[in-house]
């Protein structure tokens, strides 16, 4: 029984317990130090709490603390707050959460890649049992195996070794943009100059570089450079408000790259302040930031910029 309050996971085992106890509870780890809600697991869905718990251990791969004055707070709440400072709803990182099995292998296989680091090493048992969350298990039936069947399937594996095309398709996948240092911004020009002037604050503070179609200055035609800017862009921001077409062709481009989208969208509420802004079907999927101002729009964007656009 967990009780209803953070539980602390040290930095030498992260236990990230299923739904289940009869299942595996631990994952062996020398890096994570972090505080984990009640709140993130469902008694009634062992394969909601496991993506939850692949969602932190991915998160954590990327942002480490390492000592017990320095930890994240994860907890689970249905809504687009992005929650502040530490405290990191896992309901944003689920709704990023790969859903096909394409998209599960190329984690998978990154986060492999990432911990082989070179092509002589080999995915041993002790690999496995101390890296289990690398393999996204989701229930206790379909654990490391089956994404390692997968992963054999499109050739990426073989005889428990990364393939030439295994470590070809992860150079695909880590390498796109490592380096880059801008965001583009993809936004209708007319009416939304002062928004933009947030959106741009909110990146530099962030450390990165904002690229403005508006202020950019070229003697090339604007398509192609368009599609050149946001190929060297470690990810686009479309601000979708007014509806716009180029801006839904401009973060659907991005999209089919594969780049990191961040969206964001002026809210409109009913008189008892319920979010009734309507989107278009093709992105209301997408974890939406709504911003009710230019203060709320600053503290959301740079927040969700520090927490899901990676620097490595």
């Amino acid at each position: 029984m967990i009780p209803n309050e953070f539980k602390y996971f040290c930095q030498n085992e992260m236990h990230l317990p299923y739904a289940d106890d009869s299942c595996v509870t631990s994952v062996k780890s020398s890096i994570f130090s972090c505080l984990i809600h009640d709140s993130c697991y469902f008694s009634n869905d062992i394969k909601k709490s496991n993506i939850i718990a692949n969602c932190i251990f991915i998160f954590l791969l990327d942002r480490p603390f390492y000592n017990r004055s320095d930890y994240w707070y994860f907890y689970y709440e249905e809504n687009n707050t992005p929650g502040n400072g530490r405290r990191i709803n896992t309901y944003q990182l689920f709704l990023k959460y790969p859903i096909n099995v394409i998209g599960k292998t190329d984690l998978c296989l990154k986060l492999i890649g990432l911990h082989l680091g070179n092509i002589s090493k080999d995915i041993s048992n002790t690999f496995i049992e101390r890296h289990y969350r690398i393999f996204l298990p989701e229930d206790k039936l379909t654990g490391y195996y089956t994404m390692l069947d997968f992963l054999v399937q499109r050739g990426l594996i073989f005889n428990y070794k990364l393939t030439v095309e295994g470590w070809k398709r992860f150079d695909e996948i880590t390498n796109k943009n490592t380096s880059s240092n801008q965001l583009f911004i993809a936004s209708q020009f007319e009416g939304f100059d002062e928004i933009i002037g947030v959106v741009k604050d909110s990146v530099i503070e962030c450390g990165y570089s904002p690229v403005y179609m508006k202020d950019h200055q070229t003697n090339n035609y604007i398509m192609p450079e368009i599609f050149s800017l946001i190929d060297n862009s470690k990810a686009v921001i479309g601000e979708i408000s007014s509806n716009n077409n180029g801006v839904y062709f401009e973060i659907g481009y991005a999209k089919g790259k594969g780049i990191d989208v961040i969206l964001i969208c002026k809210a409109q509420r009913d008189d008892s302040g319920k979010l009734i802004t309507k989107t278009h079907f093709d992105v209301s999927q997408i974890s939406i930031i709504y911003y009710d101002d230019k203060e709320d729009l600053k503290k959301k964007l740079t927040f969700r910029i520090e927490n899901t656009i990676s620097k490595s």
